[in-house]
């Protein structure tokens, strides 16, 4: 949905939302229309474009820490979801792999104080179509 088609339904939500008791002023319009086209960009991420990466995240000490990053996060379009861990220090970002990388989404975190890696796979290695030549002879 492009923005000129937001504006022809934007007084439908305006009504919509003054008949719950809210009033909107022409100021908010604008910051509505970025809000519902992001919110609808993010959602037009398809599932080949998006990757999900773990990070290790230290220097978080409380809640104010993760909604820290989630808030600094969220506000970019590439970034369909974050989940972050503080107990066991950690963070799974889904993302549009074409629009960031995880290097760009790792110095994000890390520009909020944080300090942040991409997470090794832990635990046993499970070795995936492995072929021998035997020849007894």
């Amino acid at each position: 949905m492009n923005k000129a088609q937001l504006l022809k339904i934007l007084p439908a939500i305006v009504i919509v939302a003054a008949g719950a008791g809210i009033i909107y002023n022409l100021q908010v319009r604008d910051q509505m229309v970025q809000t519902v086209t992001q919110k609808t960009s993010k959602s037009a991420i398809s599932q080949a474009q998006l990757r999900q990466v773990t990070y290790e995240i230290s220097g978080m000490t409380c809640g104010a820490c993760t909604s820290k990053i989630k808030k600094a996060l969220v506000e970019n379009d590439a970034i369909k979801d974050i989940q972050i861990n503080l107990e066991k220090e950690s963070g799974v970002v889904e993302f549009n792999h074409e629009a960031i990388s995880p290097t760009q989404i790792k110095e994000l975190i890390d520009s909020l104080g944080f300090t942040a890696s991409i997470a090794q796979p832990k635990g046993k290695l499970k070795v995936v179509n492995y072929n021998v030549d035997y020849n007894p002879n």
